[in-house]
């Protein structure tokens, strides 16, 4: 997966990955290489979010996500 601010190449399960309700459905899950990275984006996109591998895993999938609170249904 290309990093989203640099561009560098990263597995997909060591990226930092940002989850952003706002953004096109294609584009609301966006991986960084980085932690740095990914609250950079945050900072920059009040209703983004980081979120776990598991979690960005899931949704693309189209399973439901964990309720509030990590507790699963």
């Amino acid at each position: 997966m290309p990093d989203a601010a640099t561009g560098t190449h990263w597995f997909a399960d060591k990226s930092v990955w940002v989850r952003d309700p706002s953004a096109d459905d294609d584009e609301r899950f966006t991986p960084f290489t980085t932690r740095d990275g990914a609250q950079a984006y945050v900072k920059e996109h009040p209703r983004a979010r980081v979120v776990g591998y598991d979690e960005a895993l899931k949704a693309a999938a189209g399973e439901p996500k964990a309720a509030a609170g990590g507790a699963s249904r």
